[in-house]
């Protein structure tokens, strides 16, 4: 009897706690909290199509490592959608190819040439939004009613004035981003709309926050190792180790403003780049593949430690995209491409290349094409795809008519037959003589970072 005595004592202490817990936190704040939530989660399944660029992104890696199911999101995505190598051109320079991309034009349309003003011009340069001829995708869309978020595209800087938000190619952490976080430099040109940056410099990671947790799922160091790296963290002390941290903390970084702007300012469409793979693939390839580069002594030390890093970061990229997947609805549009692919150059300190500028490596090789989602022809074979077929592409998904003056094509093999009948294409002469883009009057001191930036391209071999 005094057994069910104490049970019952215990009940009902129980349930006075319950009712104390409802009294402190009331039913209405709990109901709202939950309102809330659910208010969340439903604008965060807005975008009609969502663009994940992976600069570099290979299949050359991808390949084994899907056999290997270390890429479970991308497989997922390539299982319920359709794939191929994506073509690329040359000069095979990423500010050129994704605003290729952005535009479904070649240089000679859109007028960004890389790091220099023009073909012929021998003076290094920062390409820049405001030199760009012709219309992105984001720009197209805003004039048919339709909002665009675009985070970390190339050539995005200064930001232009859409429907939506851009969170520009220099939102992110360098020398100059000290400077902005104490308030002594603006950032009005670096995001739009221009009061989003406040919210947004709390998600930027700096490279020396990184932890020897994190570092060490890519490298394969010891405690003490590790922190040795760390301790000597800079751009002269240790080159290679300190690119990889900067590629990290800003893709890092990328990735939870990504987020945060999908759950709280949902767009029609949403663009987000991440350069990470491109920055390793440069300069770790022959710890991956030793044997093409037989006139350096490679170490089996090195090997151990650094042989995995470019795939630990293609393995990270995917749980990265695992994110975003989780975020959207099942009627959404999803596209994952590269500008690129990479290959051995034999050479150092740019191990890994895919232009000219690196002697040795092949040159323009392919990137990759993964499209999935609502729309999307399961298992379709895409017919020798471009990287200017893609924006073409996005006008279609999205109902809008292509210009006749884009040099790339709108994939239509890779639609469902469904959408094609339901929405035919339609086509206009160009965009380019219809309401003006706005422009944005910048000086060139107010680039932020231009030594810096021009640093960064020098290091991976962009600029000699």
């Amino acid at each position: 009897m005094s057994i069910l005595r104490k049970r019952a004592s215990l009940y009902l202490l129980f349930a006075s706690l319950i009712i104390l817990s409802l009294a402190i936190v009331r039913p209405d704040r709990l109901f709202t909290r939950w309102r809330e939530r659910e208010s969340l989660i439903s604008r965060a399944t807005v975008p009609k199509i969502l663009i994940i660029g992976l600069d570099g992104a290979t299949w050359r890696v991808i390949d084994p490592l899907l056999e290997q199911g270390k890429l479970p999101n991308l497989k997922l995505l390539m299982e319920k959608g359709c794939f191929a190598k994506l073509k690329t051109f040359s000069p095979c320079l990423s500010p050129v190819i994704w605003t290729s991309i952005a535009t479904g034009k070649l240089p000679e349309k859109h007028g960004i040439w890389g790091f220099k003003e023009a073909p012929e011009s021998t003076e290094p340069g920062i390409p820049t939004s405001d030199k760009r001829k012709a219309k992105a995708f984001w720009n197209i869309l805003n004039e048919y009613g339709k909002s665009a978020g675009i985070i970390n595209w190339w050539v995005t800087w200064p930001a232009e004035k859409i429907n939506g938000f851009i969170v520009s190619d220099i939102m992110q952490y360098y020398p100059r981003m000290e400077r902005a976080l104490k308030k002594e430099i603006s950032t009005k040109y670096d995001v739009y709309p221009e009061g989003l940056a406040d919210r947004l410099k709390p998600l930027i990671h700096r490279p020396d926050e990184i932890r020897m947790e994190e570092v060490q799922r890519f490298m394969r160091l010891s405690r003490d190792e590790a922190k040795k790296y760390l301790a000597k963290l800079g751009p002269k002390i240790n080159s290679i180790f300190f690119e990889f941290v900067n590629a990290y903390q800003l893709d890092k970084s990328m990735s939870e403003i990504g987020l945060y702007l999908l759950e709280n300012h949902p767009t029609d469409l949403l663009a987000i780049y991440f350069g990470g793979i491109d920055v390793v693939s440069h300069i770790y390839w022959h710890f991956m593949e030793p044997s093409y580069f037989k006139k350096y002594k490679i170490s089996r030390d090195e090997i151990e430690k650094f042989g995995w890093v470019i795939r630990n970061y293609y393995i990270w990229m995917d749980e990265i995209v695992g994110r975003f997947l989780s975020r959207v609805k099942k009627d959404t549009s999803i596209i994952i491409l590269s500008d690129h692919g990479f290959g051995p150059t034999g050479t150092l300190p740019w191990s890994g290349g895919h232009s000219k500028t690196h002697p040795g490596a092949p040159v323009a090789p392919d990137g990759i094409l993964i499209m999935s989602g609502k729309n999307i022809n399961q298992g379709a074979i895409i017919k020798e795809p471009r990287v200017i077929d893609i924006a073409p592409t996005i006008l279609a998904l999205m109902e809008i008519p292509v210009a006749q003056d884009m040099n790339g094509r709108v994939l239509i093999e890779a639609l469902t037959p469904e959408f094609i009948n339901e929405h035919p294409l339609s086509y206009v002469s160009s965009f380019e003589d219809r309401k003006e883009v706005e422009p944005i009057k910048t000086r060139e001191e107010t680039l932020p970072a231009k030594e810096e930036l021009l640093e960064k391209f020098k290091s991976l071999g962009y600029i000699q």
